[in-house]
């Protein structure tokens, strides 16, 4: 999911969390700023690769800056509850919904 940022360019800030695990694993890591990045090109432009980052609750989260506020919004409201697991992860976790 994504979220918007409060302070600091926090009208152009997003928060994207909860990746699938072919993201995350050891291998993949390298590339998951490309990945996030493409993934919210998709949506507007954004300045720069995100920057990847430990979440509050222990997992990966990348912090991006859109061009724009509304591109921003646009992100937030498109991404926030997407699951992005793959469909093996999906069964694996009992379809439930991935933590925050």
């Amino acid at each position: 999911g994504a979220r918007a940022l409060r302070r600091g360019m926090a009208d152009r800030a997003v928060v994207a969390r909860n990746f699938p695990q072919a993201w995350v694993a050891p291998a993949a890591l390298g590339s998951l700023p490309q990945k996030v990045q493409s993934l919210l090109q998709r949506i507007g432009p954004i300045d720069g690769a995100p920057s990847i980052s430990q979440g509050p609750g222990g997992g990966l989260q990348a912090l991006a800056h859109f061009k724009s506020a509304e591109a921003a919004r646009d992100a937030v409201t498109t991404l926030h509850g997407t699951d992005l697991r793959t469909a093996q992860e999906k069964r694996l976790g009992d379809f439930l919904a991935p933590g925050e």
